[in-house]
């Protein structure tokens, strides 16, 4: 095998013995699939693999909280206060996502509630989605402002050749941060669908794209990590 080749499935066997990596790809087929449901008249296979792939993230999703609460209290130590603030935002807001999120799926597994009870998990379902969705507008709002940071500064140093280099490893900052801004402003149409902000089938196209943008990401970093060995 040419060490092209080698590279290749050494980064997707990497993706897939990573939680990070199967779950991007379980995500994409989730919304690919919740994007193709109205296409397909016969679409009860698709409704049942569909289901199931979100009840198993959900199930493995539990383990995230930790994760966000230390991001949350990364933040109160940064010296910028406004990003401090955003941050702090951010990551309670999905802190309680995922917690509310957690008794939804108790509820829709019957572990909560009665077997007929059906209400208490759209409810916390929608104050999820409420939260989840604050807690990207506040991810989307820090990014916003880091891009026009570093585009401020690049614009100041451009005419300086001393800054060449240092100003190629900001245009790659620049481009990074611009991707996770695409992919935080698609994960504000799943739970905007969610509360019938927007149509269903919009929120499955957002989903479908911050999806992919985030399995590039992590292919990025597997491919990084690969190549740095």
């Amino acid at each position: 095998m040419t060490d092209g080749g080698y590279g290749v499935v050494s980064v997707v066997s990497c993706l897939l013995r990573q939680h990070d990596g199967r779950d991007k790809l379980f995500r994409t087929l989730q919304y690919v699939l919740r994007l193709l449901l109205p296409l397909c008249p016969d679409n009860s296979r698709f409704i049942s693999l569909e289901y199931h792939i979100s009840l198993s993230r959900k199930l493995t999703r539990t383990l995230n909280t930790p994760g966000y609460v230390e991001k949350g209290l990364e933040a109160l130590d940064n010296p910028d206060r406004i990003e401090s603030i955003g941050r702090c935002i951010a990551a309670a807001g999905k802190i309680v996502w995922l917690l509310t999120d957690h008794i939804e799926y108790l509820y829709r597994i019957k572990i909560l509630g009665s077997k007929n009870s059906l209400s208490p998990s759209q409810k916390w379902g929608r104050i999820s989605n409420w939260l989840w969705l604050l807690g990207y507008l506040a991810s989307c709002a820090l990014y916003v402002r880091k891009i026009c940071i570093l585009r401020a500064y690049m614009k100041k140093k451009e005419s300086d050749r001393s800054y060449k280099f240092q100003l190629e490893k900001l245009q790659k900052e620049l481009d990074i941060t611009t991707c996770s801004l695409v992919r935080e402003l698609s994960d504000c149409g799943i739970p905007a669908a969610g509360l019938d902000l927007i149509p269903y089938s919009a929120g499955a196209g957002a989903g479908v794209i911050s999806s992919l943008v985030a399995l590039y990401q992590v292919w990025l970093q597997r491919t990084n990590e690969t190549t740095d060995k």
